[in-house]
């Protein structure tokens, strides 16, 4: 578990993780920003996306809309670690913020067998 006062977006670009699973609640602030699977091209994850800006990668398919949660929305992200979800983790990132609009934000990845699977890995 991890709870952290945040002045700048961790991940500010849309990733998934490679990990079994995790929760992200945002107390404080503009919660996590994500895109349902079936508006993205997962080709431009990461890397392959040269640098682009998310919006101009050709990450996102034509009517994509990055949607929002909402300060106190729980989010369960599956990972590409989840058993038999290789290749379909959750696409997500953080949203902006700043030392004048920061965020308090709670992460757990779960414990499954006695180790933690994973622990970022974008």
């Amino acid at each position: 578990m991890r709870l952290d006062r945040v002045t700048t977006a961790m991940c500010p670009r849309l990733h998934v993780d490679r990990v079994t699973a995790r929760i992200v609640v945002t107390y404080v602030g503009a919660g996590t920003e994500y895109v349902p699977s079936e508006h993205v091209d997962r080709r431009w994850l990461g890397h392959a996306a040269c640098g682009a800006p998310d919006a101009e990668s050709g990450l996102l398919l034509p009517g994509a809309s990055v949607r929002c949660c909402a300060a106190g929305d729980v989010i369960l992200l599956k990972g590409e670690a989840w058993p038999g979800h290789e290749g379909r983790g959750a696409v997500h990132r953080s949203p902006d913020c700043s030392a004048r609009s920061p965020r308090l934000v709670m992460t757990l990845d779960p414990l499954f067998g006695g180790a933690l699977v994973g622990h970022g890995g974008r």
